[in-house]
């Protein structure tokens, strides 16, 4: 199995596995109505919920920095009403975890919904 750099494996089918740069480090399903309750997950340790729209995200093992590519993803913050998740200044993206908001623009900071996603890349 050989990486060519342009998002292409080759080699034989039965020898083609994904190189660790191109895998999830962490992902994370979580429930975010009321008290975040983590539904599913791979190398998450925990969910801490902060408080309305804010929670923590634990990881292991560590990540080698905190310079890790993070994509979020949130369902069911409000009917027809623009939102955002970002990660929140106060703990920011640290090698073990991440705190994120999730924001919506006519209110501000609210609970993030039933179905909430978070996937991490980066070097362990």
């Amino acid at each position: 199995m050989r990486y060519r750099g342009e998002n292409r494996i080759t080699g034989p089918a039965s020898a083609q596995t994904v190189p660790h740069f191109l895998r999830a480090s962490a992902w994370a399903n979580w429930d975010g109505t009321a008290t975040a309750v983590l539904n599913d997950s791979f190398n998450v340790t925990s969910l801490t919920d902060n408080g309305t729209g804010d929670v923590t995200i634990t990881f292991i093992p560590t990540m080698f920095d905190a310079n890790y590519a993070l994509a979020q993803s949130t369902i069911g913050i409000g009917a027809y009403i623009a939102g955002a998740a970002i990660v929140n200044n106060t703990g920011g993206a640290t090698t073990t975890s991440v705190r994120l908001l999730t924001i919506q623009t006519d209110v501000g900071t609210v609970d993030s919904g039933n179905f909430n996603g978070l996937v991490l890349v980066g070097k362990r």
